[in-house]
């Protein structure tokens, strides 16, 4: 799940971006709404997919609706409220951070409510780090049926369901076709697309955008608030609408990243080794592998915006000097074709990195900008 709740003692300062814990949601009220148009028609879902890029708030929204839907008893469906009441009508999903209901979401120890993600353990008692395994599916399907605890509804969090395997899948399946009585599954995907057609075609789609660069920065501010107003601005360009992203980034070197890299690719055909070397004691470097992570990221983001900037014929805004300097230094070799392999190759080194390979990062970066020279040379 993205940014889990983390164990701590009371003394260990809580970190308010935890989805758990989080009572913000910013410029997702679209979402909201149609959520509670839904609610408020008696006719709710019993299974939402949750779509859109990572870190825009995709788990902040589904903890945020699944305290609301513990919270309002027997609102919803149009079944009655608490002791026979008219359905309870709601104007928004937020709850009072001081209910209890908020406070056994927060600590993780709510009865009637379950998340499924990777890296829990299986029948064996061993974690799963790369899929949601078939053996806790299997017991959350198990919990759907029984009799909820202290709310009327029991509510099962999917962060993502893109790491479902096939097993997985087909055991979730089994209860979103025949969903119990007051069970509520959210379901949140990066990409949809992967996902089986059956599972999509039993839960209503929810699309949440990207979010704009000055709520972005106006994020990084509020959970960081280290960070000076112009480096968000520029974490926020770089994360393209995910606040995740960007405060991934500020943990991982931030804008200096950024600029230790372009300083690099102003150089196509002539690199500057001294700061190739200086990248790599950055990235690659033992326990750097979240600054690795970011340069992988950040490098394929700025290949595609200078793709797209030959392909359209309008470079794209630069965000400093070192940056200017490396987008005009690849307009001048003036061939989309060889950049667009120059992207493929730097993806393809550096992934390397990973299994099965697992060549050392301080190789392939030099690695990298050696097949940049080349190519570049060559035109």
């Amino acid at each position: 799940m993205a940014r889990a709740a983390k164990k701590s003692d009371e003394s260990e300062e809580l970190d308010p971006f935890d989805p758990r814990r989080n009572p913000h949601l910013e410029g997702h009220e679209a979402a909201e709404r149609t959520v509670l148009e839904a609610w408020n028609s008696g006719r709710f879902p019993h299974a939402w997919l949750i779509c859109g890029p990572r870190g825009i708030g995709k788990a902040t929204f589904a903890f945020r609706l699944a305290r609301f839907v513990m919270e309002s008893g027997g609102a919803g469906r149009g079944g009655a409220g608490l002791f026979g009441a008219e359905p309870l009508a709601a104007d928004g999903l937020a709850i009072s951070p001081e209910s209890r209901t908020y406070h056994l979401v927060s600590s993780g120890g709510h009865p009637d409510l379950r998340v499924l993600t990777r890296g829990m353990p299986n029948e064996d008692n061993k974690p799963t780090p790369t899929i949601i395994n078939v053996y806790q599916t299997r017991r959350v399907v198990d919990f759907t049926y029984q009799t909820s605890a202290i709310s009327d509804w029991r509510v099962v969090i999917v962060d993502p369901a893109d790491d479902f395997n096939t097993a997985s899948a087909n055991a979730i399946l089994k209860a979103l076709e025949e969903p119990p009585s007051k069970a509520l599954f959210l379901l949140l995907s990066h990409s949809p697309g992967g996902l089986l057609p059956t599972i999509r075609s039993r839960c209503r789609k929810l699309q949440m955008a990207a979010l704009p660069d000055e709520t972005v920065a106006m994020l990084i501010r509020r959970y960081r608030p280290e960070v000076g107003a112009e480096e968000a601005g520029g974490l926020a360009r770089l994360a393209e609408g995910s606040v995740g992203r960007a405060l991934d980034y500020h943990a991982a070197g931030g804008l200096a990243l950024f600029r230790e890299m372009a300083g690099v690719l102003a150089r196509p055909k002539d690199p500057d080794m001294e700061r190739v070397s200086a990248l790599a004691d950055r990235t690659a470097m033992k326990g750097k592998e979240a600054a690795y992570g970011a340069l992988v990221d950040l490098s394929d983001w700025w290949f595609k915006r200078l793709i797209r900037g030959l392909a359209l014929g309008a470079p794209p805004s630069p965000l400093d000097e070192l940056d200017a300097a490396a987008l005009a230094a690849f307009q001048k070799l003036g061939d989309l074709e060889a950049v667009m392999a120059m992207r493929d190759e730097a993806l393809h080194r550096l992934g390397q990195a990973d299994p099965p390979a697992n060549l050392d990062r301080r190789q392939l970066i030099f690695a990298l900008f050696g097949d940049i020279q080349r190519r570049a040379r060559a035109l």
